[in-house]
């Protein structure tokens, strides 16, 4: 009888050893990790994790970046195409799908220069080219289907071109 008894006490001593390690597991995965927080609480916990008392939500490294924008000229390429899931049978809606936009160019913060030769390609044959170019406050436009020569835009009087004053 004494193996039988010895038997079933390391028994019950592992069973209650299991639960507790589980028990220990779960409490540890509650309290140090995510798993049962919440969406709020989760966002709460890592939005409150970006904010420093120096900078608030902006980091050094992120206003270095700004400094060296605005001090280091810089180039720029893209393409925006436009998704359009409405289904219609409107041909501006086709022209669209189709259509993109490129940009390539050059942007010079300090000195206050900028150049971009922007093309609106219709279709893989259409495009439309556009040349933009910007040095102090004169912005100026400037298309070889129109003319050789930029169209000039002082934009130190944009109080002039505002109606409603």
């Amino acid at each position: 009888m004494k193996p039988n008894k010895s038997k079933k006490i390391i028994l019950i001593i592992l069973i209650i050893v299991a639960i507790l390690l589980l028990l220990s597991t779960l409490a540890y995965a509650y309290i140090a990790t995510d798993i049962f927080k919440s969406n709020k609480q989760a966002f709460l916990k890592y939005a409150m994790q970006l904010i420093s008392k120096e900078d608030g939500f902006i980091d050094k490294n992120l206003t270095s970046y700004f400094e060296k924008q605005k001090n280091t000229p810089y180039e720029t390429k893209g393409n925006i195409k436009f998704d359009t899931s409405r289904t219609s049978n409107e041909k501006s809606l086709e022209y669209l799908k189709n259509m993109d936009i490129t940009f390539e160019g050059k942007i010079d913060t300090a000195n206050s220069k900028e150049l971009q030769n922007i093309s609106i390609n219709y279709s893989n044959d259409v495009n439309f080219p556009i040349n933009y170019s910007k040095t102090g406050k004169m912005v100026g436009l400037k298309t070889n289907y129109v003319g050789s020569k930029y169209l000039g835009i002082d934009t130190s009087k944009e109080s002039d071109l505002d109606r409603n004053n």
